[in-house]
């Protein structure tokens, strides 16, 4: 059967959608990543908050993830939203902490001449903007599996990258759900 030219358009918007959802996925990616970098190039293990920080990005990119391989969905929008929220939230409070006076200063995790979690507040706002945007175009009426090599790329990095913050957070922590002020991973030394 011919396809028209509405099916035509919509095809095209899918695939852009697509892409625009695996440019997000590849973007938590980086950013996990570079927390990675974080940790082990220049030796800053990260607190509890940064954990749920790193939290938030994940479900974030999770939200994208979803849209790659079951269909751009509204749903899967909300995951992003939630993720985003938590990451702005968590954020915020880690500002707080470190604005009031005579509380603790830090100079570690500068990026850009701003600390890491305002770069994390500014980007959970990016964020809630992107997927707003993400939400105005068409969303699959049928679950579509995702047959681009680029795309599966993406997914697979995405989830090497949330295996490893997970193999990292249990090494680093142990069991103990408080990591207030890490300086050693607990696994390895022997403080289960």
């Amino acid at each position: 059967m011919p396809q028209t030219q509405s099916t035509q358009y919509s095809d095209e918007y899918m695939n852009v959608t697509k892409s625009l959802n695996a440019v997000a996925v590849f973007g938590t990616s980086a950013v996990l990543l570079s927390a990675f970098k974080y940790q082990f190039v220049d030796g800053e293990l990260p607190c509890t908050l940064c954990t749920l920080i790193r939290g938030g990005v994940i479900l974030m990119g999770m939200g994208f993830l979803f849209n790659l391989i079951f269909g751009v969905k509204q749903r899967n929008y909300a995951v992003t939203l939630i993720g985003a929220l938590i990451l702005g939230a968590v954020s915020s409070r880690f500002m707080l902490i470190h604005i009031v006076p005579g509380g603790p200063a830090t100079t570690a995790g500068v990026f850009m001449g701003m600390h890491q979690y305002t770069v994390t507040a500014l980007g959970a706002v990016a964020a809630v903007v992107y997927t707003a945007f993400l939400m105005m175009l068409p969303v699959e009426t049928e679950s579509l599996s995702t047959t681009c090599i680029v795309h599966k790329a993406v997914i697979w990095l995405f989830v090497a990258m949330v295996a490893a913050n997970a193999v990292s957070i249990i090494i680093e922590a142990g069991w103990n759900a408080d990591i207030t002020d890490p300086h050693a991973y607990y696994m390895i030394s022997g403080h289960v």
